[in-house]
């Protein structure tokens, strides 16, 4: 399986922090399993990318879509117990409400951290985007391909790349789109990304405070300079949690 060949190619995270641990359980996980479909019981997936049932409210999501091609088109094609997805589904929903503008196949997407890919699959399932590129974990961004690849499967599907200067180089994104994700990367990290790589608008879902860090100041400050609308409130999914959505770059 090529896939665990490019696991193996990679260096073994040596850190001690905690990604850097689920990056070791990532890579066992991928290497010792024989069957991919059933990643969503992993124990590393279900403890980092996978909501499943866990996550209260998402019936509640699914009403407020409804009429949407978010969900009548792609959450159709879903296991509605699994809260990821539908959580995905929401925010792409919510993005086009306050924005006033249809995601459709002019779009060129750019995703920080993209779980296991199921906001990719979800767009596809609506249009064909010019393009999607998903920045990630090296290991996570392996599991990403290989959905992409078994799951989407176009001549023009998602890529994921663990490759910062890959990210930066992707030109004129329409969408930089995060679910969590950019929350807990390090602040020079979700610094970087943000100033490098420059799109028309943000869909971020984030935790206002990781790691004693204030992720609140960074993306708003972040957003007012850069955009002439933004737009903040409560995930209605998680008390801790807040969207930001901008749009109209100055």
């Amino acid at each position: 399986m090529k896939y665990k060949d490019m696991i193996r190619e990679l260096p073994e995270p040596e850190g001690k922090d905690t990604w850097s641990v689920h990056r070791k359980n990532f890579r066992n996980e991928m290497l010792g399993s024989n069957d991919w479909n059933k990643f969503r019981t992993w124990p590393t997936v279900q403890a980092t990318i996978y909501s499943g049932t866990r996550t209260p409210n998402v019936h509640a999501q699914i009403e407020l879509c409804k009429g949407s091609a978010w969900c009548d088109t792609a959450l159709s094609f879903t296991d509605y117990n699994n809260g990821t997805v539908i959580h995905q589904a929401y925010s792409l929903w919510l993005y086009e409400k306050v924005t006033g503008r249809s995601l459709d196949e002019n779009d060129r997407y750019l995703e920080f951290g993209g779980g296991y890919g199921e906001m990719a699959r979800l767009v596809y399932l609506v249009s064909t985007p010019l393009s999607y590129l998903v920045y990630d974990l090296p290991e996570v961004a392996v599991l990403q391909q290989w959905y992409f690849d078994t799951h989407i499967g176009t001549q023009n599907g998602p890529i994921a790349t663990s490759d910062m200067e890959v990210a930066k180089s992707y030109e004129n994104p329409t969408i930089l789109a995060s679910i969590c994700a950019i929350s807990e990367a390090p602040p020079e990290t979700k610094v970087e990304f943000l100033e490098g790589c420059p799109a028309e608008s943000l869909l971020l879902r984030y935790q206002p405070m990781w790691d004693k860090f204030n992720n609140k100041a960074l993306f708003t400050e972040f957003a007012e300079a850069n955009y002439h609308n933004v737009h903040q409130e409560f995930a209605p999914e998680f008390n801790n949690h807040s969207y930001l959505i901008a749009w109209d770059r100055k």
